[in-house]
């Protein structure tokens, strides 16, 4: 990493992320895997209005119960991020991952005899009940990218919906619960009917690519997240746009804004050096090609103190060229190359024809006859 002093943005301590968790639950419909999905209320003090999966924080009580999980140590250090998980989604959608004592699961008319204003663990301990934890699998770790004011460390799981039960909102914290395909969701959420966030929208993704709820929890795994994304924005069209780890952008934004700032500008342009750190700038020559991408990438190196080292100055194109010189108001101490392709470095000019050999006179002048 780049040294502070160098950083075009003053440090800025990322506010904590709270532990918290969400539960995926599928099912198989008429034309494929569905999830239930549901929306928050539009006077949330987070996520208003955006469409979820039930879930929230982890609270103290979690930490303390586990007795109550079928199985104890299912889940791992997991576990009480599992419990929350089944716990917040009986609170928000009445569903309930129980079993009673003899091992059978929960239904609807056992449900009957809760109350879901109250406090859940003692009425499980009072009916002799478990969370069955182990039916729910490790999806995914999620943590509210830096840039945001209130951030959440969130485990999600995935686990089939339990045989008759029936989602019902609490109509406080979720409205509206709703079976939806993942490539659905996807679709409406991009009309501009269906609002969601980056995470959600990423786990829809990974979800869409199974035909089957079995297959979806078959690629899950009993202790460990499938991937653990911390993801950082930029601006893209100067609207903000959010990737992980595996995406192209997500380095430089960890280069500029290591801090997560929403500042940097991700769009591709030719006509100014684009600013990564205070001695060093790229500029994109306009020679775009299926070997260039957007076009090669000279970096400038240095200020006009110190001189500027260019390297890989580009191709030869006169307004590129220009750019680089305009802005390179100082001396350039030097030209450096990673490797010698035209697009990257203009090949040196041709050399000058060599001059024709001095004319000389004969040894002797023939004479006419």
């Amino acid at each position: 990493m780049a040294r502070p002093t160098l950083q075009l943005h003053p440090r800025k301590e990322p506010a904590v992320a709270h532990p918290a968790a969400t539960l995926l639950l599928l099912r198989d419909g008429a034309l494929g895997v569905e999830v239930l999905m549901t929306r928050r209320s539009p006077n949330a003090s987070f996520l208003p209005g955006a469409y979820v999966f039930p879930g929230g924080r982890v609270d103290a009580d979690d930490h303390q119960t586990h007795t109550l999980a079928r199985a104890p140590d299912a889940g791992g250090r997991y576990r009480t991020a599992a419990l929350a998980a089944l716990r917040e989604t009986f609170e928000e959608l009445g569903i309930l991952l129980a079993v009673q004592a003899d091992g059978r699961p929960i239904t609807r008319t056992h449900l009957q005899a809760l109350d879901r204003s109250r406090a859940l663990y003692p009425q499980l301990q009072a009916q002799g009940w478990s969370l069955a934890v182990d039916q729910a699998r490790m999806l995914a770790c999620w943590t509210t990218d830096r840039s945001v004011p209130k951030r959440f460390d969130t485990v999600f799981f995935a686990a089939l919906m339990p045989d008759q039960q029936e989602p019902v909102a609490d109509e406080m914290e979720q409205f509206e619960p709703v079976w939806v395909r993942p490539q659905d969701a996807l679709a409406q959420h991009q009309a501009g009917n269906f609002f969601m966030i980056f995470p959600t929208i990423r786990t829809l993704h990974w979800l869409s690519a199974f035909e089957q709820a079995g297959q979806a929890l078959a690629a899950c795994t009993e202790d460990e997240p499938l991937w653990n994304s911390t993801p950082r924005g930029g601006l893209v069209g100067g609207q903000p746009q959010r990737f992980m780890e595996q995406d192209l952008p997500y380095a430089e934004l960890a280069l500029v804004c290591p801090s997560g700032q929403l500042e940097h500008a991700l769009d591709w342009q030719h006509e100014r050096p684009v600013p990564l750190l205070r001695h060093l700038h790229r500029l994109t020559a306009p020679n775009a090609s299926v070997m260039t991408g957007p076009g090669t990438n000279s970096y400038i190196v240095g200020d006009a103190a110190s001189g500027y080292i260019v390297i890989d100055p580009g191709p030869l194109l006169n307004d590129h060229i220009e750019r680089l010189l305009a802005f390179t108001a100082g001396p350039i101490t030097a030209i450096a190359f990673t490797h010698p392709h035209p697009h990257h470095s203009p090949p040196p000019p041709p050399p000058a024809p060599a001059p024709p050999p001095p004319h000389r006179r004969p040894f002797y002048t023939p004479r006419c006859v």
